[in-house]
């Protein structure tokens, strides 16, 4: 998939403690504000990726370039829809 987290950055224990220790009010204000744009946006790319179809993927890659090719591959062969395919 994505970094995108799932769950709402509106949950987010790091957010949480921002607006909390913000130093003023105003800061927590804008804190609280760019947090529920942060929100929208996510729930945004959510809403497109829940509604895309599955695609394959083709590596091709030099030896040389295996450590890299592994960072890649690792999380994708973790993934249940790619296992499944290399059944």
């Amino acid at each position: 998939m994505h970094r995108l987290q799932i769950t709402s950055i509106l949950a987010d224990a790091d957010c949480k403690a921002a607006i909390e220790n913000a130093p003023d009010a105003a800061t927590r204000a804008l804190y609280e504000k760019e947090a529920h744009r942060i929100a929208d946006i996510q729930k945004g790319i959510l809403a497109i990726s829940a509604n895309e179809k599955p695609y394959d993927i083709f590596i091709c890659y030099k030896e040389a370039d295996n450590v890299i090719i592994f960072y890649l591959f690792s999380p994708l062969y973790q993934s249940s829809s790619f296992s499944r395919a290399m059944q």
